[in-house]
């Protein structure tokens, strides 16, 4: 009995509680972490290949749309990063994985538009992948941007990008088709033939890529920042457990 009692008070000591409790945040968050996946993309250059207008002018709204050509001489391209669970690609045919509203960040490229960052993304966004009846990856992003403010006074500026294609996942290539839909809406644009008068438009202009591109996919191990925290906190707890022994 009176070793049974011994062996109790041994492990109820400050130092023995310290070690104890450490070891239990330790496996507690091994059993609970789980990783992240990163997938970078990044298109080509997307020429300008289609644009419509919708005139407003002085005498008020047409409602006539128009071929027009205010960004014929323009480009876009996407350099992009998506955070997201980690997942695994579809092993059966006809599997699907959606991700919706994945952390998209949005890096600078020379051919993008100012209003194109992480803070013009808005909700419902997605990233997707699917195993066709052949065996084939395909995957599917979609990428809204908010209206924001335009260049012009009154004018608001919107835009989505899609791209659609198949993925080979060893070697990272893609075949794909990319789409850039850019919109502005009120947008005041100078008469030639005047330099008080102004058009005004909404002008719908796209922008596009059939290319192959390099999609790479790496999983992200999750860090655990408090597991050292309680490392830390359970060895300075042994510290002044032995103190406090000294004293008895």
């Amino acid at each position: 009995m009176n070793a049974v009692k011994s062996l109790f008070t041994a492990l109820v000591t400050p130092s023995a509680l310290a070690i104890l409790s450490t070891l239990i945040s330790f496996t507690l968050f091994a059993s609970h972490a789980t990783g992240s996946t990163l997938i970078n993309y990044k298109t080509n250059i997307m020429p300008w290949y289609k644009e419509t207008s919708v005139e407003y002018g002085e005498q008020g709204p047409t409602g006539l749309p128009t071929d027009s050509d205010f960004f014929d001489r323009s480009a876009v391209q996407l350099d992009l990063s998506f955070v997201t669970p980690d997942f695994e690609l579809p092993t059966g045919e006809g599997q699907r994985v959606t991700i919706k509203d994945p952390l998209i960040t949005i890096h600078p490229t020379t051919n993008i538009s100012p209003f194109l960052d992480s803070s013009a993304i808005a909700p419902g966004s997605f990233i997707s992948f699917y195993l066709s009846p052949e065996l084939e990856q395909l995957f599917s992003i979609s990428i809204n941007f908010i209206n924001l403010p335009g260049p012009t006074v009154g004018s608001t500026i919107s835009g989505k990008f899609v791209s659609n294609g198949s993925l080979t996942p060893f070697y990272g290539n893609t075949w794909n088709f990319d789409e850039f839909t850019f919109q502005q809406n009120n947008w005041r644009y100078r008469r030639a033939d005047s330099g008080d008068q102004f058009w005004i438009f909404d002008t719908t202009a796209s922008f596009a890529s059939d290319n192959t591109n390099q999609m790479t996919i790496d999983k992200i191990p999750l860090s655990e920042p408090f597991a050292p925290g309680l490392l830390v906190i359970g060895l300075v707890s042994i510290y002044v457990g032995r103190k406090f022994s000294g004293f008895r």
